[in-house]
């Protein structure tokens, strides 16, 4: 007898709103004129943990953020050709912001949104590697583009999230509170992980 739903059948879930570097390959085509750039944290609070964001070269107060640890960041809005939505990309890992970078200054390929970018992860957790493959410079689907241009005309704005807000239109911006006031302050990337060149400004 068939069953009433096959065995291999999962309810599809829609698409969220921020996209998420997965085992194997990641397809997407950057629509940010300029990618967002700072530094980022963790309040702690029970059970909860809640990013923190600041621009660089903002000070934070001592523990702000959990262990004083912050790390480098990029935020931009992409096509992701997996889910086929608009979605916001954090990218922390030094070597693609790295890889990005170099392409971006290349005078063969230049500005990275005028082509689709491939990041191929390879392993698990701590021991992924990351590697960057460009795709053939091409314009961008007029698709894509509009629904690039509607969704900005709504009101999309990466800059909220500086303020622990949504950068979508369709959520309201709660913003985060300001945190302990205490005047001692820890410099941008005490503490993180890797060294990035706070004047290497991205693109």
């Amino acid at each position: 007898m068939t069953p009433f739903i096959p065995d291999d059948y999962e309810v599809p879930e829609p698409p969220g709103k921020y996209m998420k570097l997965k085992a194997g390959s990641n397809h997407f085509r950057i629509l940010s004129p300029r990618v967002m750039t700072g530094y980022e944290g963790w309040r702690v609070e029970g059970k909860k943990q809640t990013p923190v964001r600041k621009r660089v070269g903002e000070g934070w107060h001592i523990g702000e953020v959990r262990d004083n640890l912050t790390r480098h960041f990029w935020i931009m809005a992409v096509w992701n050709y997996e889910t086929r939505s608009i979605q916001v990309l954090e990218l922390t890992q030094s070597t693609i912001q790295k890889a990005i970078r170099s392409l971006a200054k290349d005078q063969d390929w230049g500005d990275p949104t005028d082509y689709d970018l491939v990041i191929m992860a390879k392993g698990e957790k701590m021991d992924r590697e990351y590697s960057v493959l460009p795709k053939p410079i091409r314009p961008r689907d007029p698709a894509v583009t509009q629904k690039w241009q509607e969704l900005m005309a709504a009101g999309f704005d990466l800059e909220r999230m500086y303020d622990g807000g949504d950068p979508f239109p369709s959520t309201d911006s709660a913003t985060r509170s300001s945190g302990a006031a205490d005047e001692t302050y820890f410099e941008p990337g005490a503490g993180t992980t890797f060294e990035v060149d706070d004047s290497d400004v991205p693109f």
